[in-house]
This record gives structure tokens, sequence and C-alpha cells, in this order.
């Protein structure tokens, strides 16, 4: 899943480098800059490392491409995230905080108070992401991306999982799997 064919990122997010399996993005603030490195995993599936340092203030352009569905999972290991993500609201990630949505007011100034966050965002395209994994668990998978993506990007608001257990462990897997076997680790 090519991020970039389903939205625009905005003036001030460059690809940096880009391969079969992965690419690395740079978004610059005016005070700072954030990396992300964006792997697919398979199609409909990209799970992105995100590490911003020394910034607290961010513009984001992020905008979907028209007739793009996105359903964003964002998880905070370190640091703390905050934007505007509807009217009248903000939402902030904590340390071990989950969110949910679908990137649809991701077009916002993007705040970090201790000036850095490192986490990972899983996007899943909800049509795509069900054949994989179909074709990958073909005796079945527990979970339609599709109802999630009803059930949490309906309303004009993000979800939001505090920290707990269960999240955290499944996120801190992805982060402690070794450099060597990290893409197989993902699929």
């Amino acid at each position: 899943m090519d991020i970039a064919n389903y939205a625009d990122m905005g003036g001030n997010v460059r690809r940096v480098t880009h391969d079969t399996d992965h690419s690395v993005w740079r978004a610059e603030g005016t005070d700072g800059q954030g990396i992300m490195t964006m792997h697919d995993v398979m199609p409909g599936i990209t799970l992105m490392f995100n590490d911003f340092t020394s910034v607290w203030n961010l513009e984001s352009g992020f905008k979907l491409t028209p007739g793009s569905r996105m359903l964003c999972l964002n998880y905070c290991r370190e640091g703390r995230i905050e934007w505007e993500s509807g009217t009248d609201s903000c939402l902030y990630l904590d340390v071990g905080d989950l969110g949910i949505d679908d990137h649809a007011r991701h077009e916002s100034l993007f705040r970090f108070p201790f000036g850095h966050y490192r986490g990972v965002t899983v996007c899943l395209d909800p049509d795509i992401a069900d054949k994989s994994l179909q074709s990958m668990f073909p005796e079945g998978f527990p979970v339609s991306v599709k109802q999630l993506y009803e059930r949490f990007c309906s309303g004009d608001e993000p979800s939001v999982l505090r920290s707990g257990p269960s999240v955290e462990h499944i996120f801190c897997e992805i982060y402690n799997a070794h450099d060597r076997f990290r893409d197989a680790y993902l699929k």
C-alpha cells in the first residue's frame, strides 16, 4: 500500500528513499523534523514507524485522495502527540495510547509538548486489506477491516484506547523484532 496513492502528504513532507518494500519520508517543521519509515506489509496494509525529534509544532497538509478510505491505528510509544481532530475537538496520545481514525481530519497543526514523539501507525485500506488477510489465512481471519472501519470511522470523532497491557504487548513486539527479520515478522 503506497501511501502516496491514498493521500497528498503535504508540502512539507518529502519522500527520502523508496524501494519495493519500504520508503522513508521526512516531515519538516519550523522547529524540527519527523522521519516516517513506511513498510508495505502486504497489499492494503502499511506499517509506519514515526520518529519526531526536537520538534514542538508541525503543520500537516495531509489530505486523503478523493474516494480513498483508510483505517489508521496510531500507537504512542514515547512522548506525546496532539492534533485537532474534528470540530471543536483535539486528540492527544500519551505513552501506550492507541488512536483509531480514518485520517480524514489529518490536515492540522500537530503539537509535541515534550519535544518528541515515537510511535507506530498501521494504515489499512478496508477493501484491499481484507482480501490480503483472506489470502494469507485461507481458513479465515477473525477480524474484518471493513467492519472495524465502519465501527470506528463512521462518526466525526476518533476513538482512543488508553494505555493498557494488551495494546502495549502488540506494539512492543513490533519494535522488538530484530532488524534482519523485521519485514518477515511484520507480515
